[in-house]
C-alpha cells in the first residue's frame, strides 16, 4: 500500500459520500429523481450540503433529527476540506520505504499576497485517516437516511426510464516512435 492507493481511497470514499448526499437531496425533492438530478448536477459539495439542510428543514422541525443531520453535515464538510487539501496537492517522498515521510506541497496565488507555498510532512497513515473519515461520514449518512425515510415519507422510488448509453468505440492507442518529440 502506498500514497497513490490512499489517495485513490480518499477519492472513492468522497465520491460515495457525495453520491449519497445527492440521492438524499433527490428524495427530499420528491418522487421524480430527474428533477433532483438536474438541480444537484452542477453543485459544489458545500452547496449540496446547504441544499440538503434546507430541504430537510422543510420536512421536519424535530430537534433530534435536525441535530443528527447537522452533525453529519459538519463531519462531511470537515472531511471534504481535508480531502481537498490532500487531493489538490503534490507529494514528494524521500524513499520507497512505506514508512518514509512524505512532503505534501502546494503552490497557490493569493490576492494581495502573491505566491503562497505550503509544505507539510505527512504520512501514509495521515492519508488513510482521511479515507476512513470520509467512509465513516458516508456510512453515517446512509444510516441516517434509512432511519428518517419512513417517518418523513421520503420517496426514493422514482424510476428513470432512460436507455443505457451506446458503447463508445474503442480508441486505438497512439504509438510513440523515436521520431516523436515527447520527453516522457
Amino acid at each position: 500500500m502506498n500514497s497513490d492507493y490512499a489517495l485513490g481511497l480518499i477519492t472513492r470514499h468522497f465520491q460515495r459520500l457525495e453520491f449519497y448526499m445527492s440521492v438524499f437531496a433527490w428524495g427530499l425533492m420528491g418522487k421524480d429523481q430527474r428533477i433532483g438530478q438536474a438541480v444537484t448536477a452542477h453543485l459544489s459539495f458545500s452547496k449540496l450540503l446547504t441544499l440538503v439542510d434546507a430541504l430537510f428543514r422543510q420536512r421536519t422541525r424535530k430537534p433530534s433529527l435536525l441535530e443528527g443531520l447537522n452533525e453529519i453535515i459538519a463531519q462531511a464538510a470537515a472531511a471534504e476540506q481535508r480531502r481537498n487539501r490532500a487531493i489538490h496537492s503534490a507529494y514528494l517522498q524521500t524513499s520507497d520505504d512505506l514508512t518514509a515521510v512524505q512532503i505534501r506541497y502546494k503552490i497557490s496565488a493569493k490576492l494581495k499576497k502573491g505566491l503562497v507555498y505550503q509544505w507539510e510532512d505527512t504520512s501514509l497513515d495521515d492519508l488513510l485517516d482521511i479515507a476512513v473519515e470520509l467512509r465513516q461520514a458516508a456510512e453515517l449518512l446512509a444510516t441516517f437516511i434509512a432511519r428518517v425515510r419512513g417517518p418523513l415519507a421520503i420517496d426514493f422510488s422514482g424510476v428513470i426510464n432512460a436507455s443505457p448509453p451506446e458503447p463508445k468505440p474503442k480508441r486505438r492507442r497512439k504509438t510513440i516512435s523515436e521520431d516523436d518529440d515527447i520527453p516522457f
